[in-house]
């Protein structure tokens, strides 16, 4: 089951996604959820995001290419591994907006 959660500050609107994006579940709800936000920068997180299918990973395209061709800014944040792994399948890594996790510094690479 899907479910999102619209959260809003300063010209920003976050939509935290939670459950399984699949075909016939969530794949409307997170569209016309997206794209009726009017604000500059829309940020998906996803953190509680636990499987996409082909279709899901279509939707957020979708949200994409809407957000591009309205000027507005994306941002995918808090990906688990199980949903980078599949968006690194189809090669939109490196296309997509995702923000890198910073990982905690070493403290054996602290050296004065």
């Amino acid at each position: 089951m899907f479910a999102a959660r619209l959260s809003s500050t300063a010209g920003t609107r976050t939509l935290q996604c939670s459950g399984k994006l699949f075909v016939g579940s969530g794949i409307e709800e997170l569209l016309s959820i997206a794209m009726a936000c009017r604000a500059e920068v829309l940020v998906l997180d996803l953190r509680e995001l636990v499987a996409v299918d082909a279709a899901g990973v279509g939707a957020i395209v979708q949200i994409t290419n809407w957000s591009d061709a309205g000027g507005r800014v994306l941002r995918l944040i808090n990906l688990t591994e199980p949903i980078a792994r599949v968006l690194h399948l189809f090669a939109l890594d490196i296309l997509l907006p995702i923000e890198k996790r910073k990982r905690a510094q070493d403290p054996c690479e602290l050296r004065p």
